[in-house]
This record gives structure tokens, sequence and C-alpha cells, in this order.
């Protein structure tokens, strides 16, 4: 196999038929295609005072989860009161006469988020928002939660450039090979480029004039962030918060931005497309909620059956340990957790003793 990316598919069965090759017919290729239909319904578009922002998808219970900076131009930390109308579509599969096709669910509060960097440089961003719908909604992808794999196929489903529900199939591109992906731009554009990093809610007018050195600082970033999942999509403004799912149809990132560019020619571009790993922002909302006490929000999400919740807990006790997070040891002793089955189990799980490894004695 040549190592560049591998072009890209039209449909999501040629994507699944490249993956398995001949021996995947369309028997398989049709049910990939119904179930990821299926999720697609938990998709939302994010909209502020009616306006498209980005994308979104029911995480659990009322849960949405999107990227933080969709949201964080309207959001007030000190007070923390949204200062704009939020809204989620979970429709919008199609438009016509201008007419939305589905009621508007609105966002009551934001529950947890970060637009930020962590200590060790990562850049940390998502938005967790409480529904307030009295309405049937569609089922959380929890359900469907899996880690990220390290190659092959998957498939973005969010509302790119702020219209439709769409379905964009690509493949991932490994860590190694990110640096030819940018090289290959780079001898593409000889003259030289307009370029910048965007958030995926931004407008592409929004492109400031950077250095020389735009696809040396590209290289830079995917290197310091090869935690995140990166592939060439089609997929950019208004896309971000997008779910992507691997090719068993688990939902494995979230779908955030990109590298920008226009040419010489004045032609639009993007070298590179990336997506936080779910694993990740999951353990990050747990940490917040338990720290803020967002007992109540922990209690819906235990709730959510979620099939990697004990791989979740497990590297979310390493992380709790190596950053001596007390507060998940304190916990116990809260009298709400002591009345609920489910909290007390969840908190007790932090305080259990590591059982020792045996070691191997040669018999003499």
């Amino acid at each position: 196999m040549r190592n560049q990316c591998l072009p890209r598919r039209s449909h999501v069965q040629n994507l699944f038929h490249v993956e398995y090759g001949k021996s995947a017919q369309s028997c398989l290729e049709m049910k990939t295609i119904k179930k990821l239909g299926q999720l697609g319904d938990s998709v939302c578009q994010v909209k502020i005072k009616g306006s498209p922002r980005g994308s979104g998808f029911l995480l659990f219970d009322k849960f949405v989860l999107t990227n933080g900076h969709v949201v964080k131009d309207i959001y007030k930390e000190s007070s923390g009161q949204l200062e704009k109308k939020v809204t989620v579509h979970f429709a919008l599969d199609q438009m016509e006469d201008k007419q939305e096709s589905g009621a508007e669910v609105v966002v009551e509060e934001i529950v947890g988020g970060e637009y930020c960097r962590d200590v060790s440089g990562y850049m940390c961003d998502w938005a967790l928002l409480r529904l307030g719908a009295d309405q049937t909604l569609p089922d959380g992808l929890l359900a469907s939660f899996g880690f990220l794999p390290q190659c092959g196929g998957i498939c973005i489903i969010g509302y790119p450039g702020g219209t439709v529900k769409k379905c964009d199939p690509c493949f991932i591109i490994p860590s190694d090979n990110r640096s030819q992906i940018v090289e290959r731009h780079r001898h593409e554009n000889p003259e030289g480029v307009v370029g910048a990093y965007l958030d995926y809610n931004e407008s592409p007018e929004n492109i400031q004039l950077v250095t020389p050195n735009f696809f040396t600082d590209v290289k830079e970033t995917l290197k310091h962030n090869r935690q995140n999942i990166s592939y060439e999509s089609c997929f950019s403004f208004g896309s971000s918060g997008s779910p992507v799912f691997d090719k068993d149809c688990n939902v494995v990132a979230m779908h955030t931005g990109g590298f920008h560019y226009r040419n010489a020619r004045g032609e639009s571009h993007s070298v590179i497309e990336y997506g936080h790993p779910l694993s990740i922002i999951i353990e990050r909302i747990i940490i917040q909620i338990v720290e803020e006490e967002r007992l109540g929000v922990l209690k819906k999400y235990l709730a959510c059956f979620n099939p990697q919740h004990q791989h979740v807990m497990t590297n979310l006790k390493k992380l709790v340990e190596s950053r001596n997070l007390t507060t998940f040891k304190n916990a116990v002793n809260n009298s709400v957790v002591a009345d609920d089955e489910r909290l007390k189990e969840f908190f007790e799980f932090f305080s259990q003793a590591e059982e020792p490894v045996p070691m191997d004695t040669e018999s003499n």
C-alpha cells in the first residue's frame, strides 16, 4: 500500500467496498448504510439566533455534544448564562422553499465545556449542552461509543456549509503519514498560499494573511496533537461538532477543524482535517462535572448504556490518580452520593486499591 491518502469516495458503499475488498458484497454494505442512517438521526445542527453555527449530536439523555468554539462567543462564564438563543435541529435532511424540515429544540444551558489548552498544551474544544426538550428525542450515541482506530475507513455526518445533513466517507491518515499530506500541498503551491488554521464554525472570508511558514506551522501543529484523528474531508465550515464513525459504525471522534488556505489562483483548499477522540472528551466531561459537583448530570450519564464503560472507568482512574484529583475520593462522603447506589458504586471505584500483581519466582 502506498503511503499516501487513499482517494475519497462519493458513496458510503464505495468506502466499505475499498476497506473490505471484493469479499464484502452489497449485503454488508447495505446493512452499514442503514445503520449509519439510523445513527444519523441523533446528529443535529446548532443554531444561534436562528443562524447555523455548527453541528452536534445527542450523546446521552438530553445532552448534546458539540465543539466549544461553536458557542464560546455567546456564553458568559462568570454568570454561566447564554447571551443569545441557542437551538438544535435533529431533522434538516432536506430544505424545501427555504423552510426547515424539523422542529427546533431549545438549549437551556451549557453544563460543561472547554476551549483552551491544558497543562500539556493539548487543545481542548468541547461543550455539553442540556436541552429543554419535552418532545421525544433520538437515541444518544453513547450507546455506540468506541475507541479510536489507528487506520481504516471512517464516516462523518453533519451539516457542512450550514445546509442539510450530509455524510462524508473518508480515510484516517496515520499520524506518521500526516507530514506527507502537508508536503504534497506545499509542492502543489510553489507560488505560496494565503491560509490559516480555522475552527469550522468560521466563515471562509475570515482567512487571514500568514507568513510563508504556513505549511511548516501545520506540520508542527499536527505533530504536537498526535492524539487527534486526521483525515481529508469535504466537511468544512458549519460542520464542527459532527460525529465521526468507524467502519463498524462506532462513534469514535468529534470533527473539529482543519487547515484552510487559498492558492495563488484564489481557489480554496484544506490541507487536512481533524477530530478529537471521543474517549478523551468523555474523560474530560466526567472530570469537570465531578469537580463542579454536577451530580445530577453524572447520574444521567451513568444511567445510559456505554459499551466501553469499564474501559473508560479504568482509564479515568489512572488520570484521577496521576493528577491527584481528591474530589473523586472525597465524594463518597457526600450525602447525595451515599443515598444513590449508582453514584456510590461509581465513586467507590476510585477508592479501591489496586490488586498487587504477583511476581514470578523460579522454583529451586
